[in-house]
């Protein structure tokens, strides 16, 4: 990944009533159409029913895939989980594969392990963290040398919180995507010209992409979804 990329995320799980499997087809649809060839989804994302869809759609080779997953202290589970969602997922390689949240008693020397075996078995492409703080990450990092990629919530908010964390992907070359890259904030009142021309989440995607983040977006709405690609693009 040499450029900013516009992610679309698949984790509608807070609401599952509010659901579309049309609307999601469709929003798939969309953003295949406007080049927007990333997706972020999770093994547990409606009991994995949501790689199955975004497998109808790995016969075109632009898809590249974040693909989230329990973290489990036992190799041959995490083995059989990845070959479970290669095969949801219609696919002999997962671009990018990470475990989704970290645990209290997680063996990093194991997973590390894990990594380097299925990138040479040409399983994954890219390894990488999600939700990990900095002291991990680079705990992980003294470990496993190769290149990797995190998650974690970025926004305007807690960007200052996170600031250690940016400075140290950008120093050691990590790619970073983020998600819930909007939250509640206020603008100094010199700044309130952008309030009347751009929502919070315009703003927040325009910010976002100065700091060379990845950002993940995430709507069942075409019209909110063809602003965000328009003003991140723009």
């Amino acid at each position: 990944m040499n450029k900013n990329n516009l992610i679309f995320g698949t984790g509608f799980n807070e609401n599952p009533k509010k659901f579309s499997k049309r609307k999601f087809i469709n929003s798939i649809n969309y953003c295949l159409k406007k080049d927007i060839n990333f997706f972020d989804t999770a093994d547990n994302y409606f009991d994995g029913e949501i790689q199955k869809i975004i497998g109808k759609f790995t016969y075109n080779k632009k898809i590249k895939i974040i693909n989230k997953f329990k973290l489990l202290n036992d190799k041959k589970k995490l083995n059989e989980n990845l070959e479970n969602s290669l095969r949801s997922l219609k696919t002999e390689c997962i671009d990018f594969y990470m475990p989704h949240w970290p645990t209290y008693n997680m063996n990093l020397n194991l997973l590390a392990d894990f990594a380097e075996e299925n990138l040479d078995r040409k399983r994954i492409k890219f390894f990488g963290l999600s939700n990990f703080n900095l002291e991990m990450i680079k705990k992980f990092k003294k470990i496993y040398k190769k290149k990797i990629f995190i998650q974690n919530e970025i926004n305007l908010c807690n960007f200052y919180y996170n600031k250690k964390l940016i400075d140290f992907c950008k120093q050691n070359n990590i790619g970073i995507f983020a998600y819930k890259i909007s939250d509640n904030f206020f603008l100094e009142k010199k700044m309130d010209y952008l309030k009347n021309s751009y929502s919070n989440y315009e703003i927040s995607l325009m910010w976002i992409k100065t700091l060379n983040i990845n950002p993940i977006i995430k709507s069942l709405n075409l019209i909110n979804l063809k602003k965000n690609i328009t003003t991140f693009k723009g």
